[in-house]
């Protein structure tokens, strides 16, 4: 018993040294940086990073997994910034748990930056540009996509940052005093007449119920004189276009068929020379049907 008494106590002390050693190996190294703090690099070399939201948690998980196709378990820490709207820039930077991911990873921002690209080719070729200038870098333990004003400063700031290197961060662009260049400054523009914004006109959807009611039951008393019309106009339609034994679908192409013959759009709303009391509609684009203005609605969606 004497003997096993000693042999307890070196195991005890070897078990408490490496309890301290697989502390110091978890700890952070000195030389640690964050994917945060790289992807900050990065937006403090650009001019611009207004529009740029930062991505967190589940939504920055999902949008690196189902949008970019990046490999969840293939990175450690991830920082996500994107514009939205019309707006191709952004910015990832990836920890990866090996550095041997680098390249699958890589090869996954790269496919999502040529399907960004096909998104916006052809239809904002500003931010196509961008997309074709965007970097897809790897270094030691990471792997980003830049895609920014500048792709050239934001990768030297990110392997800066990588390399423990302070990055100074650009003052704002100066806000010019002078007034806007007039491209034509030959075109007459006495007659313009400013935009009219938008609101301005009811743009609530016409309340078909009353007439819905009205054709499930026969009953059109209580109906409006516009409801009337638009429920006779309604009926004149399906008698000229649904004939018996026809199917489901026949009868929705007829209808389809019909609107197309029948239907144009009211875009008096939108002529300057068309006084607005004399406007056909109160709502701008309305469909009506060309022989009947007063029945400018839509038909309610009526069972056949």
């Amino acid at each position: 018993m004497k003997c096993l008494l000693p042999l307890l106590a070196l195991l005890l002390t070897l078990c408490a040294c490496a309890g301290e050693d697989a502390a110091e190996t978890a700890a952070a190294p000195a030389d640690y940086v964050g994917a945060d703090q790289a992807a900050q690099a990065v937006l403090d070399s650009q001019e611009d990073a207004a529009g740029l939201t930062a991505m967190e948690g589940e939504a920055r998980t999902d949008y690196l997994t189902d949008i970019c196709g990046v490999e969840e378990g293939l990175w450690t820490e991830a920082a996500v910034y994107a514009a939205s709207g019309v707006d191709a820039r952004e910015v990832i930077v990836l920890r990866l748990a090996q550095a041997d991911y680098a390249g699958t990873e890589a090869e996954a921002l790269e496919a999502h930056r040529q399907a960004r690209l096909g998104d916006f080719f052809g239809y904002a070729p500003e931010q196509a540009a961008l997309l074709e200038e965007a970097r897809v870098v790897t270094a030691e333990g990471y792997a980003a996509l830049l895609v920014c004003a500048d792709p050239e400063g934001a990768e030297a700031a990110l392997s800066a940052a990588l390399n423990g290197e302070a990055v100074t961060a650009l003052a704002p662009a100066p806000t010019p005093d002078a007034a806007p260049e007039v491209l034509n400054p030959e075109l007459d523009i006495s007659d313009f007449e400013p935009f009219d914004p938008p609101n301005e006109f009811d743009m609530t959807l016409y309340d078909t119920s009353a007439i819905l009611a009205a054709w499930e039951s026969g009953e059109e008393e209580g109906l409006s004189e516009k409801d009337g019309a638009i429920l006779a106009r309604c009926r004149e339609i399906f008698a000229g276009c649904i004939t018996d034994g026809m199917t489901d679908f026949e009868k929705e192409l007829a209808l389809h068929d019909a609107l197309l013959r029948g239907v144009r759009y009211d875009e008096a709303v939108y002529d300057r020379d068309t006084p607005r009391a004399c406007r056909t509609t109160p709502i701008p684009m309305a469909p009506w049907w060309r022989d009947t203005p007063s029945a400018w609605a839509m038909p309610p969606p009526f069972s056949c």
